[in-house]
């Protein structure tokens, strides 16, 4: 297996999900790097069962939408409200995987590519000094969610309706926004769409994605986008994933 370094396990911002290439060890956790600096190749993204049994299961249904029309998703995040146990859980295998990747090195996977490779760094640190300092910030920002949307600059009737539904996007009531990070690239040409989700409680949060999902539908009908050729919806899907939760 390839051996890489440079990774880390701390919290960033949902806008900046899309700027990194994701690995992890197990379900609770992502590591990162900058995707200029991770050595991965870019065209690496393998849509198939094992791409949506990490997708987090409200992102689910318009991750189906956007692949089926040729677009691209970023790494995302539904947003969370996990409870103590869950952080506590992340921090004991933060903490026993330190010991591997200064080690002989820690087996992590490639979220995108399904690869495996050996995360092995002897200056690797654990970003927070105590549980109650990653406690803190973990649960802080949780509830957060994140939809990134790259959208190829030739769909210029598609780039022309998104503008339009997110200029006229104020939430709508229910926390849910679309918006253009026009100061951000898409990794490659064309640009970057995001949904975004500020909810309160888990019920919020789900009818918050079930009606940006349908207002996205409704956008891409009205651009006139069909199915991508030779695109068939995935098979059910999908506990969750996500990028640090």
């Amino acid at each position: 297996m390839t051996t890489i370094a440079g990774l880390s396990a701390r919290l960033i911002a949902p806008r900046l999900f899309p700027t990194r290439r994701w690995f992890a060890s197990t379900p609770l956790w992502y590591y990162h790097a900058p995707r200029r600096v991770s050595g991965r190749r870019r065209d690496t993204l393998r849509v198939d069962a094992r791409f949506f049994a990490r997708v987090d299961p409200e992102l689910v249904g318009a991750c189906r939408l956007l692949l089926a029309a040729g677009l691209r998703t970023t790494p995302s995040c539904q947003g969370h409200f996990y409870p103590r146990p869950f952080f506590a859980a992340v921090w004991d295998d933060l903490v026993r995987e330190r010991r591997a990747i200064r080690g002989d090195g820690l087996v992590v996977v490639d979220a995108e590519s399904h690869e495996r490779v050996v995360f092995r760094d002897p200056a690797y640190r654990v970003p927070w000094s105590s549980f109650t300092e990653f406690e803190a910030e973990a649960a802080g920002g949780q509830s957060r969610g994140y939809l990134g949307i790259v959208v190829p600059a030739e769909r210029e009737a598609l780039l022309a309706a998104l503008d339009r539904a997110a200029s006229s996007d104020d939430g709508a009531g229910d926390g849910a926004r679309l918006r253009r990070e026009r100061s951000l690239p898409a990794d490659g040409t064309g640009a970057l769409f995001a949904l975004t989700v500020e909810a309160g409680t888990i019920a919020e949060r789900r009818r918050a994605w079930a009606r940006a999902t349908e207002r996205l539908s409704a956008t891409l009908r009205a651009a006139g986008v069909r199915r991508a050729a030779g695109t068939t919806p995935s098979p059910a899907a999908v506990p969750s994933r996500g990028n640090p939760r």
